[in-house]
């Protein structure tokens, strides 16, 4: 699964390269791989992927529960799988329930 995610990222940078994310991403492909790294909103990486229609308003019970997501919190927007927050490749902690976030559908 860490490939699928790598190449996701990869892809996810690639078109912000394209569409000039944050004003700068134009520039190179490590300025895009930097514009994902700063202030992204929860939804624009999904949606930047094509995802739109699979993707819906939860909280972050949902996420604890079982169903894979993303959520914002401290400024950053994590993935949430298996009911815990990733921590760049290995599982974090359970995320606060009442907080917003996306789940696929």
């Amino acid at each position: 699964m860490l490939n699928e995610a790598n190449f996701m990222y990869a892809v996810s940078a690639k078109r912000a390269q394209v569409e000039n994310n944050n004003g700068y991403a134009r520039q190179s492909f490590a300025a895009a791989l930097n514009s994902l790294d700063s202030w992204e909103h929860t939804h624009e990486g999904l949606y930047r992927l094509g995802l739109s229609n699979y993707v819906q308003q939860t909280n972050a019970q949902d996420l604890i529960n079982g169903a894979p997501g993303v959520m914002a919190q401290d400024n950053h927007v994590v993935t949430v799988l298996n009911g815990r927050k990733d921590n760049y490749g290995t599982p974090g902690y359970r995320p606060d329930p009442w907080m917003q976030a996306l789940k696929l559908r």
